[in-house]
């Protein structure tokens, strides 16, 4: 099964989670946080947590502001194509297949595409979050919404960043088609 790099536009911390898809359900196995890091400190992590073992191919997701970090063209994938170079070196042969969109889903689809997976309307849960994976699980409990909807960042720095990298991979990968991106217009 391929590894699922989540990643959010942070670059202090820099935030991952590590996931995989097994019978239909998202598993989040590992985090990374790494403060003052880089994209190549980071590809290196990653290469550790999996202990060297190449995995079968990867899913870089993420947040679409990451895609214009490091080179501002169209057709770059900025800081996502960083992170592949980096983790192609580590890991010669391996494919990275960039699973990002233009823009952002809304806060509030990509906030409903998560609860959804975490419990749908069946009672099913599909995101499964590893207990070593504390970070991720402390977001899902304290990040809370601001008056205006969105997602209020202003009381730890430190929240937000790891469950944002995954509902960005919720989005991309289990799609809904109920996700509207950012400047689409609501049909009322």
């Amino acid at each position: 099964r391929p590894v699922i790099l989540a990643a959010d536009n942070n670059r202090n911390p820099l935030c991952v989670g590590l996931l995989q898809i097994d019978a239909g359900k998202l598993q989040q196995f590992a985090e990374i946080t790494l403060r003052g890091g880089s994209w190549r400190g980071l590809a290196e992590a990653v290469h550790a947590r999996l202990g060297g073992k190449a995995p079968v191919g990867m899913y870089l997701c993420g947040d679409a502001d990451l895609r214009g970090k490091i080179h501002d063209t169209e057709t770059s994938w900025g800081a996502y194509q960083a992170i592949a170079e980096h983790l192609a070196v580590l890991w010669p042969g391996l494919t990275v297949e960039l699973r990002v969109p233009r823009a952002n889903p809304l806060v509030v689809s990509r906030l409903e595409a998560a609860n959804r997976m975490c419990c749908n309307a069946r009672g099913e849960r599909r995101f499964l979050v590893d207990p070593s994976c504390r970070q991720a699980i402390m977001d899902r409990e304290q990040v809370r919404l601001d008056d205006n909807g969105g997602i209020d960042k202003r009381h730890d720095h430190d929240r937000t960043h790891h469950s944002d990298g995954t509902d960005y991979a919720i989005c991309a990968l289990f799609p809904t088609g109920h996700l509207r991106q950012a400047g689409t217009p609501q049909i009322a």
